[in-house]
């Protein structure tokens, strides 16, 4: 244009939010007179080119000196040597007004019809320059976004190629080399059938034809091996046509199921143990009852019998019954139903004390490498039980390193975070973490998955009930704490138990009689209110308190010990009771009894309770509590400490 017009000056102002120009091209303009119009807000009275601007419409000033609408540039503008100046303004495809494209002159001057035709003509050609540019850069921004979205997106992105040969890989994104642990160079420009492993490669090519046929988005799930491992995958691909109509993209993601499916295959496991759990727990507490009966009533008879031959004979009867005593504690402990007498515990210092049993436990070949943190917050625990669990793992890491090995356990303070939390069904905070370690054989996934189901073992016939971790596991659940195990073939085994801090402080120790020589020396007229209601039971308990002496009533049930008592029956000096009972319970008959005498000692015995009825004995009771089946000499003992509580 400048060319074309002797003495023509150009300039492209660009419309800034509809509200001021911004300087877009003046190649021959002075720099002081850009600086003037640069930003320049549009109106009636602004120039040619604000006027332009504001009235949609071509603004012509023949003569700045003159011209109304340059009154407040006129003395810039002279002084820029610029005399006349006519400007357009230019569109976009919708309407809105993009800029203006104006002539300037040294000399007053009006524009022929040629000339401003040209002028319009010039503008419609700078609006499509600057449309373009813009698209342009909508463009670029529109792919750096993607490739931001690309880049970062956790979930898997490909892009694949559709060949005569097969489908090849044009692009995948980082998530996708993360995943899989395969680099890029043996990815991209290589066919799927060489990348992916079978059984995953023949189900994908399916799947791909399928899309192709279908002229959709196809959806499944599989499971693939990796570098980096088994990984479970929600995968999409979705087929892109060229203009002929064949296929020639095939675009896909997968959305990573592992950890999801993994969790699910947690909360299965952990509800087929719950179910098992409760099973186990019910038969056991029935069982329980029957061994009540033959160790308290074979122990009536070995006090009366003389005849040696017998007394050998009804001491097998007796060691049967205290084995299975021994198997329903394991089958209670997994059920989470025994009961237990948490207290604040110094684990390090607890396993301390375990150390000369657990090195009798393993064999010469292994080394027991204890590291036991000091000064460490106590936990909440039953002391004998969390004895049970440690002892329960030395034994499965000494028959996992039949070639020997070294066994750590460590204790230490850990910190559990929310998602540790969610996780373990823990509370998140401080807690103290027991680690168990072995340098054996390892597990498999499959044994992983099963190592606390009651009954499973790898051992051979003969060699393991099977109930050693189940038992761990129950005993860790039931004292608030959680459990979890790593371990690969080969590499031995890791397990890390996360148990709740106390409240209180370590109590001091004491020395714990075994009562197996006392047969109740001292208890002789003491008065025993016993309830229980099954019959056997309550004859079995009654005549073994009678052998201790004791003047003993019984009753049935809660409401019939509360009128013995309350019509002055009988005045006891103990309550010995079942926990649960039909009715009024047995703590909540205890409270009624100890409320009108508070000199009563109280007794509680079962088979099991349930958490909450535990937590109250803990409370109303604490170490008054008796577990079933239990012998004369264990009565005695359970007696005693009661009465001196």
């Amino acid at each position: 244009m400048e060319a074309q017009a002797s003495g023509m000056r150009g300039s492209v102002l660009l419309l800034e939010d509809g509200v001021r120009v911004r300087h877009g091209a003046a190649p021959h303009l002075p720099d002081s007179w850009i600086r003037v119009v640069d930003g320049l807000e549009i109106g009636p009275k602004e120039g040619s080119c604000g006027t332009a601007a504001f009235t949609r419409k071509p603004a012509i000033a023949s003569d700045i000196a003159t011209d109304p609408r340059w009154v407040k540039y006129r003395e810039a503008a002279l002084a820029a040597g610029l005399r006349a100046c006519w400007s357009v303004p230019f569109f976009s495809a919708d309407g809105q007004v993009m800029g203006t494209f104006a002539q300037y002159y040294d000399r007053r001057r009006k524009p022929t019809a040629q000339e401003l035709r040209n002028s319009k003509h010039a503008g419609h050609l700078a609006a499509i320059a600057l449309q373009r540019h813009r698209n342009q850069i909508a463009i670029q921004e529109s792919q750096h976004q993607l490739g931001l979205v690309y880049d970062h997106v956790a979930d898997v992105l490909f892009e694949l190629a559709v060949e005569p040969e097969g489908y090849r890989f044009v692009s995948v994104n980082p998530a996708f080399l993360k995943a899989t642990g395969l680099p890029r160079e043996i990815v991209v420009g290589r066919y799927v059938h060489e990348v992916i492993p079978e059984p995953s490669r023949s189900l994908v090519l399916r799947r791909y034809a399928e899309a192709i046929r279908s002229r959709d988005t196809v959806r499944w799930e599989e499971v693939t091996e990796y570098p980096t491992g088994a990984r479970v995958g929600e995968v999409a691909v979705t087929p892109v046509f060229d203009e002929r109509g064949q296929p020639a993209q095939l675009i896909g993601s997968v959305r990573d199921l592992t950890d999801r499916r993994q969790m699910e295959n947690e909360v299965r496991q952990l509800q087929k143990l719950e179910a098992i759990g409760r099973l186990s727990g019910g038969i056991a507490h029935d069982f329980n009852n029957i061994l009540a009966v033959i160790l308290g009533v074979g122990n009536l008879l070995m006090r009366d019998i003389e005849d040696p031959a017998l007394k050998a004979q009804l001491e097998e009867m007796l060691e049967a019954g205290r084995r299975g005593a021994k198997l329903t504690r394991q089958f209670l402990a997994f059920a989470r139903k025994q009961v237990l007498q948490p207290q604040p515990l110094d684990l390090s210092a607890t396993i301390q004390e375990l150390q000369p049993l657990i090195s009798r436990l393993l064999r010469a070949d292994i080394t027991l490498d204890l590291r036991l943190a000091r000064g460490l917050p106590p936990v909440l625990g039953d002391p004998s039980q969390i004895e049970q669990v440690v002892l329960n793992l030395a034994v499965n890491a000494r028959d996992a390193m039949p070639a020997g090995g070294t066994l750590t356990i460590e204790v230490a303070e850990t910190t559990v975070d929310d998602r540790g939390a969610e996780r373990l069904s823990l509370k998140p905070g401080r807690a103290v973490q027991l680690t168990v370690t072995d340098t054996g054989e390892g597990m498999t996934a499959e044994t992983k998955r099963r190592i606390f189901e009651p009954f499973f073992t790898t051992k051979e016939a003969g060699k393991g009930t099977g109930l050693g971790l189940a038992t761990v596991y129950g005993v860790v659940k039931q004292s608030g704490g959680a459990i979890e195990v790593d371990s690969e073939p080969g590499r031995g085994a890791t397990f890390r138990i996360l148990l709740p801090l106390a409240a209180g402080s370590v109590p001091a120790s004491r020395e714990r009689g075994d009562g197996r020589d006392s047969w109740g020396r001292g208890l002789s007229g003491t008065r025993i209110l016993l309830v229980e209601d099954e019959p056997a039971l309550r004859s079995a308990f009654s005549r073994m308190l009678e052998r201790l002496k004791c003047q003993v009533a019984v009753a049935a049930s809660g409401a019939e010990a509360l009128t013995l008592v309350e019509g002055g029956t009988f005045t006891p000096d103990l309550l010995i009771t079942d926990t649960v009972i039909p009715g009024l319970s047995g703590t909540e008959l205890a409270r009624r009894l100890t409320a009108a005498n508070p000199k009563l000692k109280v007794l509680r015995m079962s088979g099991y309770t349930d958490p909450e009825i535990n937590r109250a004995e803990d409370r109303l009771s604490q170490g008054t509590f008796l577990q079933k089946p239990f012998t004369i000499p264990e009565l005695a003992e359970g007696v005693q400490r009661a009465l001196n509580t």
